[in-house]
């Protein structure tokens, strides 16, 4: 695809569903074993992915255009197979939770989620006594009883699969004690403890241990997912650079990490206002000013703001880059390549990089590796750049934001 550069952006839009709420509803659902109507706009691939992959094994779930409905639950197999398609968290926390549903579990994807690396999700595995069998292309086959226990896991690479932990020892009969080392990602696990006590389950924090235990009291038959923070970002930035737009479906109460994008554009000086029909953010009088961000807990930021950050003048600084790596694609190194084409100067040190914004940039033919955040951050780069900007498989954005370039073409000018 070809963008030329970006004149204004201007008007109001709805945001989508956020998939890390609606993949843990989903799941939370079906362990729950309860009939439950989800709501969720515009869910996105990796959403749609896991539901059919629920559906593979039986589970009745009925579609429409405002969510999924849950209306039988089918019983214990001895094996289940499961493609969850690109999405790293259903690939990881089904590890675990499907085997409520069968005595081994074979679990496999596509594409980028074949280079992933889940060295960290085979050892929670093993701490828990579950037998876990690699084959080519990062196949799993996992086996063995899930049992209540006092259990101690490190999370120095993703708290994804310990949200998979999370939720299946909170459908068991028995409580069970979880001590959580060096967790990254902690908002997201936050998340995930959030919905599952919205589900019933009772969970008491002591420091960094999880006494966990099931009541079944949730009786509501409707979940409504909120809007994806994570998608915003890119409509924030186009519109501090150049117009104004209104953005609603967010909850401020949201346990999402990346709503700490309001921290980001409230210290870089950003012109917003929160009000019941939406956030509005608009381009101000004043410069925007540089901005320092520790990605520990929030690395889907990253691309986004770093393209955000060539568009103000002076210095921005990201820490903990060591949190991009294994992501679609590794998030560091593509951005570099990004800002390389584009022509902007940056300083790396370990685990840090700072990135020399000028306000403009050269436009050019860029790779996206099939990363949809990178999408988004290309997407973004036309509206700082002096010529136009290229780049092709566009239809990752899918995976995250299926209306997102619908929405780009209605609400900009060239």
């Amino acid at each position: 695809m070809k963008f030329l550069p970006v004149n204004s952006v201007r008007g109001k839009l709805h945001i989508p569903c956020s998939k890390s709420e609606a993949q843990r509803a989903l799941i939370i659902a079906a362990l729950n074993r309860k009939p439950v109507k989800i709501l969720m706009e515009e869910p996105s691939e990796d959403v749609i992915a896991l539901v059919n992959a629920l559906k593979s094994i039986n589970f009745e779930i009925k579609t429409d255009k405002f969510g999924v409905t849950f209306s039988s639950f089918p019983p214990r197999r001895k094996t289940i197979y499961l493609n969850v398609n690109e999405s790293g968290f259903a690939f990881r926390s089904l590890a675990f939770v499907a085997l409520h549903w069968a005595d081994s579990v074979i679990l496999s994807g596509e594409k980028s989620l074949l280079r992933r690396d889940f060295s960290e999700l085979k050892e929670h595995l093993k701490i828990l006594g579950i037998k876990v069998d690699v084959f080519e292309d990062n196949k799993l086959i996992v086996s063995g009883k899930l049992c209540p226990g006092k259990y101690l896991v490190n999370g120095n690479e993703s708290s994804q699969s310990i949200s998979g932990i999370f939720m299946a020892l909170c459908f068991l009969e028995q409580e069970s004690e979880i001590t959580i080392e060096n967790v990254v990602s902690f908002p997201y696990l936050s998340l995930t403890i959030e919905m599952l006590t919205r589900f019933g389950c009772n969970i008491h924090c002591n420091d960094n241990s999880y006494l966990i235990q099931k009541e079944n009291s949730f009786s509501d038959s409707v979940y409504q997912v909120k809007g994806d923070w994570s998608s915003s970002v890119v409509w924030f930035a186009a519109a501090a650079l150049k117009g104004e737009l209104t953005v609603s479906g967010l909850s401020l109460n949201s346990e999402q990490p990346d709503k700490i994008i309001l921290n980001v554009l409230q210290k870089s000086g950003v012109e917003f206002s929160i009000k019941e029909e939406g956030i509005t953010i608009k381009k101000g009088i004043q410069p925007i000013r540089p901005f320092q961000l520790d990605l520990m807990n929030c690395p889907d930021l990253f691309p986004v703001l770093a393209i955000f950050s060539c568009g103000i003048k002076g210095e921005s600084t990201f820490y903990s880059t060591d949190r991009l790596k294994n992501k679609e694609s590794n998030r560091l190194e593509s951005i570099l390549e990004m800002l390389d084409v584009f022509g902007v100067k940056y300083k790396l040190n370990k685990n840090e990089i700072s990135i020399l914004g000028t306000g403009l940039i050269n436009g050019g033919i860029v790779k996206t590796y099939g990363d949809h955040r990178l999408i988004m951050a290309a997407t973004l780069a036309t509206c700082i750049a002096n010529t136009s900007i290229e780049f092709d498989g566009e239809q990752a954005i899918h995976k995250s934001y299926p209306s997102f370039f619908d929405h780009w073409k209605d609400l900009t000018s060239f």
